[in-house]
């Protein structure tokens, strides 16, 4: 028997998609949205199992289909995802090159090698605009006995007709809680940093669990409350590690960390362990414009800016209107 992944939390989502596979007026296409690292694309997998497999307890995990689902070499389970660039591409029309949009429809016009069939695209954002057109005939009509799953974490990219063609089932962040369970093996302090960190997505808290991140992400979060309290420009060396894209994935944690500082104090929670007790700020205001800074910085990452210079001008802007 194989081990079935133990997928945290969504239990209202996997109930409601249980009914949808078993339902013989399903939707032609499903599209799991939220944030990176929470398990859409875990309950996708394990929900696909579930359609192929024939037992009446689908997924059982002991057939040869659930086997080769899970270890993503089943004949009739087709995955289409971003390649080392981030994106999606969508193909010659003649060479149809492997990992493209046309290769994917190709497969599709040939017959299963079962009776079913199933397609899993994940982060269909990445996917250009003639890329998800191609994709659309697909998603409105797909073959008898197939299903499509579809992930994004960010909605507001994919095409409308795509949107108003696909089941949307929205996925929540982990609960803190949650977060902290599958910790193992870490000083609880630093679990509960890394748990605020992650704001619910298990890809950010397995990144902050390496200490050099986490290092970097407390030195940029400490070097903002500092210039805050201050009333001062971020110092040059909180923003030592803001260089090349990982920079934004610090502008995300610190973010997380006000967020949710904000939130328990708001809640009467204001006593926490270690390094979050000391970026801990007891003014609503002064949290309220540290959130408001980090989401304005952190929309430089859709203009390629570098994250260094876009906090850096998000904190000279906050200077002007006197809110540092």
């Amino acid at each position: 028997m194989i081990m079935i992944p133990k997928i945290e939390g969504h239990q209202k989502q996997k109930n409601y998609i249980k009914k949808i596979i078993a339902s013989s007026s399903r939707p032609h296409a499903l599209l799991f949205t939220g944030v990176n690292g929470i398990g859409k694309s875990a309950v996708a997998v394990e929900s696909i199992a579930a359609f192929l497999c024939a037992d009446e307890n689908s997924p059982c995990g002991e057939c040869r289909s659930c086997r080769q689902v899970f270890s993503f070499s089943h004949p009739d389970f087709l995955i289409l995802e971003p390649d080392e660039k981030g994106s999606i591409p969508i193909g010659d029309k003649d060479k149809k090159e492997e990992g493209s949009v046309r290769a994917l429809l190709s497969s599709l016009s040939e017959k299963p090698f079962g009776g079913k069939r199933a397609v899993l695209i994940k982060e269909i954002d990445c996917a250009k605009t003639a890329g998800m057109n191609a994709l659309l005939k697909t998603i409105e009509e797909p073959s008898e006995n197939t299903l499509i799953i579809m992930t994004t974490s960010s909605e507001s990219r994919i095409l409308r007709t795509i949107l108003s063609r696909s089941s949307v089932i929205r996925f929540q962040p982990l609960p803190f809680e949650s977060v902290i369970k599958l910790l193992e093996d870490m000083p609880e302090a630093e679990k509960e940093f890394i748990a605020a960190a992650s704001g619910g997505s298990m890809e950010s808290a397995i990144k902050f669990s390496s200490e050099k991140a986490r290092e970097e992400l407390k030195n940029f979060a400490s070097g903002i409350r500092k210039a805050h309290l201050s009333n001062s420009f971020i110092e040059p060396a909180s923003l030592s590690a803001m260089s090349g894209k990982d920079g934004y994935g610090l502008i995300d944690g610190a973010l997380n960390i006000y967020s949710f500082l904000l939130k328990n104090k708001l809640t009467g929670k204001v006593t926490f362990s270690s390094f979050l007790n000391d970026l801990y700020i007891d003014a609503d205001k002064t949290l309220h414009n540290i959130i408001k800074m980090l989401l304005s910085a952190k929309k430089g990452s859709a203009r390629n800016l570098n994250p260094a210079f876009s906090v850096k001008a998000i904190s000279y802007n906050c200077i002007a209107e006197k809110l540092i």
